[in-house]
C-alpha cells in the first residue's frame, strides 16, 4: 500500500520573524516572500506565535475597531483591537501557537485546521524551533491522487480486510470515486468495507454494486 502523505510532504519553507520585528518589516517581509503566514520566534529560535495577513490588514480597519461599541466585548473583539494597535510582531501575533510535526499524518493535519478553523498550521521540530508551514491550497493536492495509485490502495486494503475473498470484488477508479462490483455471490455486504475504502487517500466518494453506474463508466475508461 503506498504510504500515507505527511505533513512533511505538503509543507513548505517557514517565513520567520523576531518578536521585536516592526510592523512595516513584517509587511515587506511576507510581501518579498509572496506568502500570508509568518512564524514569530524567540530569542531561542523556538516557534511562539503567529501572524497571518488578515492581521496585517486589521491595521487599514483601526478606526473602526476603535470606535465600535465596547457593549458585549468578546476575547476576539479584544484581540482585534489589540492587532490593530500593534507595532511589533509581539503584540501583533497570536498565541499559543497552533502546530504540529513534520511526522503526523497529512490527514490529522487537515482535520485539526478544521477544528479549530485554521487556514494555516505552523510546523515545529522536536524542538519546538520552525520547520515549515501547512496552507490549505497545498492540502488539495491530496484530492488529486492519479486514480491508478488509489486503485493499488483499494486492492491492497481488500486483500488484507477480505483475504481470499478480495478476488470476488471488482474495483474500479474513475475521476477519485470508486466502484466496487460485486464479481460472484458474496458472504458479506460491500457496504460492510465502503467506510474502509472512504479512509484512502484520495477517494472522492465509493459507489457500491451499481450496474448503471458501472456500464457508464466502463464506456469511458
Amino acid at each position: 500500500m503506498t504510504a500515507q502523505t505527511l505533513v512533511r510532504d505538503v509543507m513548505r519553507p517557514p517565513v520567520m520573524a523576531p518578536e521585536g520585528m516592526w510592523f512595516r518589516e513584517i509587511v515587506r517581509l511576507l510581501r518579498e516572500r509572496r506568502d500570508d503566514f509568518l512564524t514569530v520566534v524567540d530569542a531561542d529560535g523556538r516557534a511562539v506565535g503567529a501572524v497571518t495577513e488578515e492581521d496585517l490588514l486589521l491595521k487599514l480597519a483601526r478606526r473602526w475597531i476603535e470606535e465600535r461599541p465596547a457593549g458585549g466585548d468578546s476575547t476576539s473583539r479584544r484581540a482585534e483591537r489589540r492587532k490593530a494597535a500593534a507595532v511589533t510582531a509581539r503584540d501583533l501575533m497570536t498565541e499559543p501557537l497552533v502546530s504540529v510535526s513534520a511526522a503526523e499524518l497529512a490527514t490529522d493535519a487537515v482535520r485539526l485546521m478544521r477544528r479549530r478553523r485554521l487556514r494555516h498550521l505552523a510546523v515545529v521540530d522536536p524542538a519546538g524551533r520552525p520547520a515549515g508551514v501547512v496552507h490549505r491550497r497545498d492540502l488539495l493536492a491530496m484530492l488529486l491522487r492519479p486514480d491508478h495509485e488509489i486503485k493499488q490502495d483499494v486492492d491492497d486494503l481488500l486483500a488484507r480486510e477480505l483475504r481470499g475473498r478480495a478476488a470476488s470484488v471488482g474495483v474500479v477508479v474513475h475521476g477519485g470515486v470508486v466502484l466496487l462490483r460485486r464479481l460472484r455471490d458474496l458472504d458479506f455486504r460491500l457496504d460492510d468495507v465502503r467506510r474502509t475504502v472512504l479512509e484512502v487517500e484520495g477517494v472522492l466518494a465509493v459507489r457500491v454494486d451499481d450496474d448503471s453506474v458501472a456500464d457508464h463508466w466502463r464506456c469511458h475508461l
